[in-house]
């Protein structure tokens, strides 16, 4: 009976030891740990499910990983990557992983977190008011931005924008429906806050992880409903940015209907489309799609509503002057014989549409008629045994039969051929010496400048309504301290 006793109590003893470093580590394992010698931080947090949770290692500024900790009868193995490796505890406070000796410095969090399911309305206040630093991790690739959450026309929903050097920048919808969490196409089935961490488990099993970077700058909103003026006069000042696209509003016809101009980053023409905003309805239209409702956020970003319930995003561009756009910056000009000269002078130079074709009016000597130019340019170069050029396929042969030249390349992978045909009709078009071409250059950029100068007209109608404008040599009616007609 002794023997028995004895036999059961050293195999208590036994299995408490076996388990003793996983329940040592398990209870002190959550927490920030810095390495000795070095500046490895590593930040460890809970996960969705018992024994295993989410870690956040943090190098310097653009040397970070995520990974996973889990907890097993063998201990706890953290793994960066596609490698995991056990951790070793010293003390409650100290651990060696990889080789390396981390001290605990600190909880990961002075307060509690929050269950999404569990209380969704502090939640959300967590989630909005703090600006949050987002960790994104796919095996080898990483990502890094600065994003705050905002609510737009519920509480439960609205835009979500990334900043930062990565492929995740822009603006995103969000929104809280039945516990679930949705943004940038995500779903989020089950997420946590505090003041210092979100965590997000999607339902593939990814582990989103935010971390505070404090709290966010106070937020004023503009509603059209309340703040017709001024979500009008934002609209149409400086210019927007969607989709990567320049968005330039600008009243044209009225101060209500306009244009969207549409440019790439180098101000090159996408395309057009109409705006108008109706004061009896509250409804701004862009193209074909109504918007009944719109919120202005701190002056920096638009959010419009449509009757379907989908938000479209528009973000102010930085670094604009603050130029509020009027019909008063649009000249317009009525076609007709009487304007021969004006029409002339208003359809010199060059122009180029979202194709990047050129135009160019040609008038002639009785400024009635003339040619309208179509063309593009691209260099070409012989290089080795083929000619390189943008509007016709690479190719190394010409083949010529009757009036057409067959162009063909012998690429390995497919066969391209392109065909022209020679042509003797009258040209308008001559190709230029470099020097013309620079010449011609300097003189449109500075017919450019000159248009986009506002000048100054004395207009005069005469009794029989012909109208004759005169050009004064000033900028501005407030150079103008006194004004006489003098007879003589």
């Amino acid at each position: 009976m002794k023997k028995n006793l004895i036999i059961r109590v050293v195999f208590i003893k036994i299995l408490l030891l076996g388990f003793c470093p996983k329940i040592l580590g398990d209870e002190n394992l959550v927490g920030v740990w810095e390495a000795s010698g070095n500046n490895i931080r590593l930040e460890i947090l809970e996960g969705f499910k018992p024994n295993r949770g989410v870690v956040l290692r943090i190098k310097d500024a653009d040397d970070f990983s995520v990974g996973t900790w889990i907890a097993t009868d063998e201990g706890i193995t953290l793994k960066m990557g596609f490698s995991g490796s056990l951790i070793n505890f010293n003390t409650t406070e100290k651990f060696t992983w990889r080789g390396i000796n981390f001290n605990k410095k600190k909880e990961v969090s002075n307060t509690p977190f929050i269950q999404l399911k569990n209380n969704k309305n502090e939640f959300i206040s967590k989630l909005i008011l703090n600006k949050w630093q987002i960790f994104f991790s796919y095996g080898f690739s990483q990502d890094k931005g600065e994003a705050e959450f905002s609510t737009t026309f519920s509480n439960d929903s609205g835009v979500l924008a990334i900043a930062g050097d990565n492929n995740k920048e822009g603006i995103y919808p969000w929104s809280i429906s039945s516990g679930l969490l949705k943004f940038m196409g995500i779903l989020v089935l089950e997420a946590r806050i505090s003041d210092n961490y979100f965590l997000g488990k999607s339902q593939n099993d990814t582990i989103y992880i935010f971390k505070s970077k404090g709290k966010s700058e106070t937020v004023t909103k503009a509603n059209l409903n309340l703040d017709k003026e001024k979500i009008l006069s934002a609209l149409v000042t400086d210019s927007w940015l969607k989709n990567d696209k320049i968005n330039k509003f600008r009243p044209i016809e009225g101060p209500l209907l306009g244009r969207v101009i549409v440019t790439n980053p180098k101000n090159e023409l996408y395309t057009t489309y109409e705006w108008e905003y109706s004061p009896s309805t509250n409804s701004i239209r862009i193209n074909n799609n109504i918007y009944n409702a719109a919120i202005l956020i701190d002056d920096k970003l638009l959010a419009l509503l449509d009757k379907n319930g989908d938000q479209t995003f528009y973000k102010r561009k930085s670094g604009g002057p603050g130029k509020v756009y009027t019909t008063a910056d649009v000249t317009k000009l009525e076609i007709n014989e009487y304007n021969l000269e004006k029409i002339k002078t208003f359809l010199s130079g060059q122009f180029n549409d979202s194709a990047k074709y050129l135009y160019s009016f040609e008038f002639s000597e009785n400024k009635r008629n003339g040619f309208l130019h179509k063309w593009k340019s691209s260099p070409f170069s012989i290089i080795g045994q083929h000619i390189k050029s943008e509007l016709i396929s690479d190719f190394r042969e010409v083949y010529s039969v009757e009036d057409i030249l067959f162009f063909k390349s012998k690429k390995t992978s497919y066969r391209s051929e392109s065909e022209l045909q020679r042509n003797v009709s009258q040209s308008r078009l001559k190709p230029k010496k470099e020097s013309e071409v620079l010449d011609d250059q300097t003189r449109l950029i500075q017919n450019l400048s000159d248009l986009n100068k506002k000048k100054l007209k004395l207009r005069l109608t005469d009794i029989s309504g012909t109208v004759k404008d005169i050009l004064l040599p000033i900028d501005s009616l407030k150079e103008i301290s006194k004004l006489e007609f003098v007879a003589e």
